[in-house]
């Protein structure tokens, strides 16, 4: 039986948590101080590298939360090297926020990816990375029997 897939409710959920307080973070940081200070430029930094590793154990804190984890598209566990891939296209908007046409573009890579969750369920990185984010699997129940 393959796995079944998580949905969008459930990706959007496992997203705000885990992405948004970092995205509000560096966004107002940006606008409070210069792109290219060395304090906005280190938390660009730890942030993006925050949204890069946060799958790195197959399920990020949100994901926990939502009940969801990170596989192969088949359903088999992932690999760490395609967990921390598939998040390149997040991170990058973070790191490259105040850097002025790059940053821009990263901008429009996430809000495609936001429309892909919502259109199809997956985004632009997991497939790149070719990996698939599925409802953990739920213990029968035992009968009294």
């Amino acid at each position: 039986m393959p796995p079944l897939a998580a949905n969008t409710s459930q990706r959007l959920f496992a997203g705000f948590v885990d992405v948004g307080p970092l995205m509000a973070i560096t966004i107002v940081g940006s606008i409070l101080m210069s792109p290219f200070d060395p304090s906005a430029v280190a938390a660009r930094l730890l942030a993006g590298v925050g949204l890069l590793m946060k799958d790195i154990t197959g399920a990020s804190p949100g994901k926990w939360l939502a009940g969801v984890r990170v596989t192969d598209r088949d359903g088999r566990p992932s690999s760490m090297v395609r967990r921390v891939l598939r998040n390149v296209t997040i991170a990058a908007v973070l790191l490259l926020l105040g850097v002025p046409v790059a940053g821009r573009l990263a901008a429009v890579v996430c809000l495609i990816e936001m429309a892909l969750v919502l259109l199809h369920r997956d985004r632009l990185g997991d497939r790149l990375a070719d990996t698939a984010v599925i409802r953990r699997a739920v213990l029968p129940e035992i009968s009294a029997a």
